[in-house]
């Protein structure tokens, strides 16, 4: 059982609700990237909702793509037409998927073994697994070695303007790295209070 199988059972949740952990990924060829990459980090402790503390493991471009694949592949299997009003089953397929091969297991030394099979993150209600790629999204753009703390005029405005509408559905969507450049802008100032007479 995995480690979110575990959680979730002392939970309450029934054993046989729960799917079989997939393999461990492969061990990579011994290259001078390989060998330079184990000196970099690739992820770091999270806290994730509910289950609390996990390694998010950064992924790659090739398993990025390799995801994207098997959602269309998957889309296209229940007949659900690749069309903007689909657009949200779409994400929410790619994020379980994210999550099933970014989120390992934090008692693992090696951070190969994953905290949860893809059935298991596919149990879990929509909220949570949009609140769970959040904390993704943070560690990847901390970790991120093309990140930059630059935040475009057009970013600066758009944030504002959901901050002076309150909107807060589309400012949750918003990862925290950006956010917090957005602060440092200053591009919302508090009002001032009147100085008292």
């Amino acid at each position: 059982m995995s480690n979110m199988g575990d959680r979730r059972f002392a939970g309450g949740i029934p054993a046989e609700a729960l799917g079989q952990p997939s393999s461990p990924p492969a061990a990579a060829a011994i290259t001078k990237l390989a060998a330079r990459r184990a000196r970099v980090a690739r992820g770091e402790l999270a806290t994730l909702p509910v289950y609390g503390q996990v390694w998010i493991q950064v992924l790659g471009p090739d398993a990025l793509e390799a995801i994207e694949s098997a959602v269309l592949k998957s889309m296209r299997q229940l007949e659900i037409p690749q069309t903007p009003l689909n657009l949200g089953t779409f994400n929410l397929s790619r994020f379980k998927r994210i999550l099933a091969q970014a989120v390992r297991d934090d008692e693992d030394p090696t951070h190969r073994a994953p905290f949860g099979t893809l059935e298991q993150w596919g149990e879990e209600p929509d909220d949570f697994i949009v609140a769970c790629i959040r904390v993704y999204k943070d560690v990847k753009a901390r970790l991120d070695p093309a990140a930059v703390d630059d935040i475009s005029d057009e970013t600066i405005e758009e944030i504002t303007e959901l901050f002076k509408k309150k909107d807060w559905t589309q400012l949750r969507s918003i990862d925290g790295v950006t956010l917090a450049n957005w602060l440092r802008t200053g591009a919302v100032q508090l009002s001032s209070s009147p100085t008292a007479a």
